[in-house]
């Protein structure tokens, strides 16, 4: 993993290098809502939450091949303040990024790339895409088939559980 790439998430690389397609703003750019750092981009005028653009970025940078298998991510507070965000908003996108399987945190020494999916863990993926395939397909949306799922998954929490056929 070339360090370069790194640091330019982390807000420290030159804009040479970055792709045209992903050369944001610099930080603190005024006359426009956008504020950009290394290979993310917040845009404060979308109606998606910021934590969520974070998150997605992240996880496409990984799943493009841009962020490489181990390369280590800045850390939480570091990338809230070079973007301007709360350190919370930061957290959740990283927290979400790992119950996703796309980061792993290693304790003090820092959160980084996952390592390529087990064949478990990419059979799970199938499982979850024919969920949300077959739940649009009875025209229920994602929001409703996740918490569908959720309520299945905290019956199965219960003591005393029976599976439904």
């Amino acid at each position: 993993m070339p360090p370069a790439l790194v640091r330019s998430l982390a807000g420290r690389a030159s804009q040479s290098s970055m792709s045209a397609a992903k050369a944001p703003l610099p930080v603190g750019t005024k006359g426009g809502t956008k504020v950009g750092v290394g290979l993310l981009v917040l845009d404060h005028s979308s109606p998606v939450p910021p934590y969520e653009q974070v998150r997605s970025q992240i996880a496409a940078a990984i799943d493009d091949g841009s962020l490489q298998p181990a390369a280590q991510l800045p850390t939480v507070r570091r990338l809230a303040r070079d973007l301007g965000l709360a350190v919370n908003t930061v957290a959740r996108a990283y927290r979400e990024l790992e119950m996703a399987g796309l980061i792993e945190t290693r304790g003090r020494q820092g959160s980084f790339v996952a390592g390529a999916a087990s064949q478990t863990r990419q059979l799970a993926v199938e499982v979850a895409r024919a969920f949300l395939h077959r739940m649009r397909e009875l025209g229920i949306g994602p929001l409703e088939a996740v918490a569908i799922l959720r309520r299945e998954v905290d019956d199965i929490a219960q003591p005393n559980f029976e599976v439904r056929s």
